[in-house]
């Protein structure tokens, strides 16, 4: 069948089969959390229309909507971009389009832009907090042990309702430490749910109920040890973010990926507008293990299993007319043999007051690295350290090492086939977990992820990465 195209534009549909000629990949990073690549796919079309006179009636040909199936399955839905028309040398009706389609291309900004301090929001509020943002908060940020997240002193009357903003939002918390750095003071106060004046419902504290005095200038901290401000599951964290970008969703798969991700707890905050999906990769993907890949229904995590088993393969793949290899088996990337994450971040001085650590002392993948690489120039020793604001639970922080260190401690090996799409195509996908059994390579059932997929009108080719064990070095 090949690929064919759909494309809405000017209030048509236009149809294309047989005459489209593309190429189009897909990637899956296993050792480390990334967005999916963008697609994009460059077309020449013509619509036999008169597209100059259409675009000139108010039908802007830039972001008209295309949708590109190969054998009947819809593999993109993408807006129209760089689009070129009214060559001499070409009839009315032919455009040369670009379809993009990106994980990347989010618009919006959180919070939103009346969110924050003004005259208007808290007309008594503290002049040294004019402007700020409304903090967005999850998870419980300081968690008990320092403070976590900042607060704004917004109402300044005298008399009573001394309030202290939190959060731009409904908190669970019943309670919280408010740390002055000025005065240098910590006291609980009782949160409270009431409206700016723009009728935005915001977390305070009244600082009026306390026995230290808070006064105009004052530095004021959260230590969140009365409960969460939202949930701080990581997966719930995700789907905080995601739902609120302008991106398309896969929900069902994002809910299947919940339960694995809400085992790590993260706690932390934003008190500036960003994209939903910057944040994201700023500070969700180099830390836990997933990456966001995309489907015709849209954006949802892979989240990496490591013990994941040859029993648990979607496809068992065996070298053969429907399965032929394209290249060499190669290494790639650095291993790890000591890690060190660096957490429980002091909101008010940004000093890291925990530490996890795996070494080889420690941690068989690190033990088994050291032994293999010992003999390279610098004694095989590969060290790597990160630094997160959004873990404060030491129990996280050690699991967040030890899945860091089980993908990345030995070097891995990858290499490429070329399989038949009318075999493999609906279940070797990027992303996917499979088997290969290849005697070339003295491999049987030798448990692989794909890592790569590219579609051609004629055929498809896979790049993988087998699973790396620890066996005994022998070197």
């Amino acid at each position: 069948m090949g690929w064919s195209l759909t494309l809405k534009y000017a209030g048509r549909t236009f149809e294309f089969s047989d005459v489209i000629d593309v190429t189009q990949s897909q990637t899956f990073s296993v050792f480390s959390g990334v967005i999916a690549d963008v697609a994009e796919v460059s077309l020449s079309l013509d619509l036999r229309i008169d597209v100059p006179q259409a675009i000139e009636d108010g039908y802007d040909l830039s972001g008209a909507e295309g949708t590109l199936s190969l054998d009947g399955v819809v593999r993109m839905v993408g807006r129209v971009i760089r689009p070129v028309y009214g060559d001499p040398t070409e009839s009315e009706g032919v455009v040369h389009i670009t379809l993009r389609e990106a994980v990347i291309d989010d618009t919006a900004k959180v919070p939103g832009p009346l969110a924050k301090v003004d005259e208007t929001s808290w007309p008594n509020h503290d002049p040294n907090v004019r402007g700020r943002v409304y903090p967005e908060v999850f998870g419980a940020p300081g968690g008990g042990v320092c403070a976590g997240s900042p607060a704004y002193l917004v109402d300044i009357n005298a008399a009573a309702d001394q309030y202290i903003l939190i959060a731009g939002h409904i908190v669970e918390a019943t309670t919280v430490h408010i740390h002055n750095a000025t005065a240098e003071s910590r006291e609980s106060y009782s949160v409270l749910h009431v409206q700016d004046a723009r009728g935005i419902t915001v977390a305070v504290v009244d600082a009026f109920t306390g026995a230290a005095a808070v006064s105009e200038g004052d530095e004021l901290w959260v230590e969140w040890s009365g409960g969460n401000a939202r949930s701080g599951g990581a997966g719930d964290v995700l789907v905080q973010w995601m739902s609120q970008s302008t991106l398309r969703l896969d929900a069902g798969r994002t809910g299947a990926a919940l339960q694995g991700l809400n085992s790590f707890v993260l706690a932390g905050y934003v008190d500036e507008r960003v994209s939903p999906m910057e944040w994201i990769a700023d500070n969700l993907l180099d830390l836990l293990p997933f990456s966001l890949a995309r489907d015709v229904d849209g954006l949802y995590p892979l989240v990496y299993q490591h013990h994941i088993t040859a029993s648990e393969a979607v496809a068992h793949l065996t070298v053969g007319p429907d399965c032929i290899p394209l290249a060499p088996v190669t290494y790639e990337g650095e291993p790890i043999t000591d890690f060190r994450l660096n957490f429980q971040a002091r909101a008010d001085t940004g000093d890291y007051l925990g530490a996890a650590v795996a070494d080889e002392d420690t941690n068989d993948f690190c033990a088994t690295a050291r032994a293999r690489y010992r003999g390279d120039s610098h004694d095989g020793r590969y060290s790597v350290e990160l630094d997160t604001d959004i873990v404060y639970d030491s129990a996280t922080a050690d699991r967040i090492v030890a899945t860091k260190v089980e993908r990345g401690a030995l070097r891995a090996r990858s290499t490429q086939y070329r399989l038949d799409r009318t075999v493999w195509g609906a279940l070797v996908t990027a992303g996917r977990f499979i088997t290969i059994t290849d005697a070339d390579r003295s491999w049987s059932s030798k448990p692989a992820w794909v890592t790569a997929r590219t579609d051609s009108a004629s055929d498809m080719s896979i790049s993988i990465t087998v699973k790396s064990e620890l066996s005994r070095d022998l070197r």
